[in-house]
């Protein structure tokens, strides 16, 4: 699992242990069947920028691997789409109360290493394809993201760090 994909799960698992039911970002085809809301989770977009001289963060002792190890990092920031999806049976209210939880639980905090700044949502339509209420969510945050150089000189994946303890 990539950095970002691992921030993804966080922010599920930090929904749905503050109690606001969330998934990964279905896959293709109907939505699964749930008496109640859902916010379903996907990154549509991240953009960066520098977090030093040139994205050079400097030398780090790597206890592991016995020896220093330069290490690159650029802040980022993630633009996460939280839709609400909701039963015909609960109408708007159902997916309007899970806005507020979200709200409220993203205002308190977010997983390890991301700042929410930023919550919207759209009009609360019923999506007759899907047979479910949809409402659109969009949440941006920053995280900030390192990388090292292995032997070759090339990039490790980056990882999530936080940009707050």
């Amino acid at each position: 699992m990539t950095g970002l994909e691992a921030l993804r799960q966080a922010l599920v698992d930090y929904l749905n242990a503050g109690g606001v039911p969330a998934v990964a970002a279905w896959e293709n085809g109907k939505r699964v069947s749930r008496s109640g809301a859902v916010s379903a989770v996907c990154i549509r977009g991240c953009t960066g920028g520098p977090a030093g001289f040139q994205d050079y963060l400097g030398e780090f002792w790597e206890e592991e691997k016995g020896c220093w190890v330069e290490k690159y990092g650029r802040r980022a920031e993630i633009t996460f789409g939280l839709d609400i999806w909701g039963p015909r049976n609960g109408g708007e209210s159902a997916c309007a109360a899970h806005f507020s939880q979200l709200v409220q639980l993203l205002t308190l905090g977010g997983p390890d290493g991301l700042h929410i700044r930023e919550v919207t949502c759209g009009e609360t339509v019923f999506d007759d394809e899907e047979g479910l209420f949809h409402c659109p969510v969009r949440a941006v945050g920053e995280v900030f993201l390192e990388a090292a150089l292995d032997e070759s000189g090339a990039f490790t994946d980056f990882t999530v760090k936080g940009t707050r303890t």
